[in-house]
């Protein structure tokens, strides 16, 4: 029916059509992220994160964020030791958590998928993240 070639080429354009190859995601700058407005910063936690993450230590489909900011980082499951990394093994910081999130990606926990929040949401969501303590 489709021959050889033309089967050849479905899988191709199948394949090309689930790339997840995306443009690169513009990161803000450290001073970019600073500054933010924790208040406002939890009203963009309660919009886009909460469900998926509390603000405890409690697991939901992805982790606590209490502590995030914290020399020991969040607590996770029984396990899984990022250290203190993301799950991408960069260390947390204020780039490399809006770089995740913008990004999204998969941990040993779970997918997260990426966000499409703007540079002062961002900056106020990481000024309510410091906040969390365990």
């Amino acid at each position: 029916m489709f021959g050889r070639f033309g089967m050849s080429f479905v899988l191709f354009m199948f394949l090309v059509g689930c790339s997840t190859n995306r443009d690169p995601v513009e990161v803000p700058s450290a001073e970019a992220l600073m500054g933010g407005d924790a208040a406002s910063g939890e009203q963009v936690f309660l919009a886009s994160c909460a469900q998926c993450h509390a603000i405890t230590d409690e697991m939901r489909t992805g982790p606590g964020m209490a502590g995030l900011f914290q020399p020991e980082g969040p607590t996770r499951p029984a396990g899984i030791d990022y250290g203190d990394s993301l799950p991408t093994g960069q260390p947390i910081n204020e780039v490399n958590v809006a770089q995740f999130i913008l990004e999204g990606g998969r941990g040993e926990i779970a997918y997260m998928p990426p966000s499409h929040l703007d540079t002062q949401q961002l900056a106020d969501l990481i000024a309510y993240l410091k906040t969390l303590e365990k």
